[in-house]
């Protein structure tokens, strides 16, 4: 069924999910089994390792830490890229704005997917290149949102009310500069993200490159 989650079982791995299957507000759907979401790997058991090579094909690992390892934790046969990025509004500025659009970037190569990208917890900077990357392809603001929040059910994605209470107010940060300064005021959140993306140096070639690889048209209703 389109519109649901898809959350990926991985011993020593916590909050991993797909982020495919979520309806567009143009009557596309986000493919699945192409994008990867999940906290850090270091500690992926060998069965599981084996299991994702099997099932999931990963072939980029996508490290938002930056460089923690030579070699990616599920197997030198996977391509390791580390981008240290940051998150919610701090992605504004000028350094971190140029390292997004390197980290974007690589999701207009075909020759990248199957892509897991993570960093620690799989929440913050994970999740705001997740709405970046939602956004752009048409997912709509609340259900952006909504796949947002599913970190808070992991193992690792919530540690207190109060940080629970600190993240909303970064979150309400990133969404307030995000559309108080791309994309003008009549935009939608979605217009609003392709304006930042346009900005930071991703090409309009290279946006309908993501969409071209990861949509596809939504299952007709019986």
């Amino acid at each position: 069924k389109a519109g649901y989650p898809r959350f990926i079982k991985a011993d020593g791995v916590s909050n991993m999910r797909d982020i495919g299957g979520y309806l567009t507000q143009n009557g596309k759907i986000v493919k699945q089994g192409l994008v990867f979401r999940s906290g850090s790997l270091d500690k992926i058991s060998s069965n599981s390792k084996k299991s994702l090579a099997y099932q999931l094909k990963i072939k980029t690992d996508l490290d938002l830490r930056g460089k923690t390892n030579t070699v990616s934790p599920l197997g030198k046969d996977v391509n390791y890229i580390p981008k240290a990025v940051k998150w919610y509004h701090g992605i504004f500025d000028e350094e971190p704005k140029k390292l997004m659009a390197e980290t974007v970037r690589l999701f207009a190569d075909e020759n990248n997917y199957p892509i897991n990208f993570h960093c620690s917890l799989g929440r913050d900077r994970t999740g705001t290149l997740s709405m970046l990357l939602l956004g752009v392809l048409g997912v709509d603001e609340e259900t952006i949102i909504r796949e947002y929040h599913y970190s808070f059910f992991s193992e690792n994605g919530l540690y207190s009310v109060s940080e629970f209470t600190a993240l909303q107010e970064n979150l309400e940060a990133f969404k307030s500069y995000l559309m108080s300064n791309y994309g003008g005021e009549t935009a939608d959140f979605n217009e609003h993200v392709e304006a930042f993306l346009l900005d930071i140096g991703i090409t309009s070639e290279e946006i309908n490159s993501i969409r071209a690889i990861l949509l596809e048209d939504a299952p007709k209703k019986e």
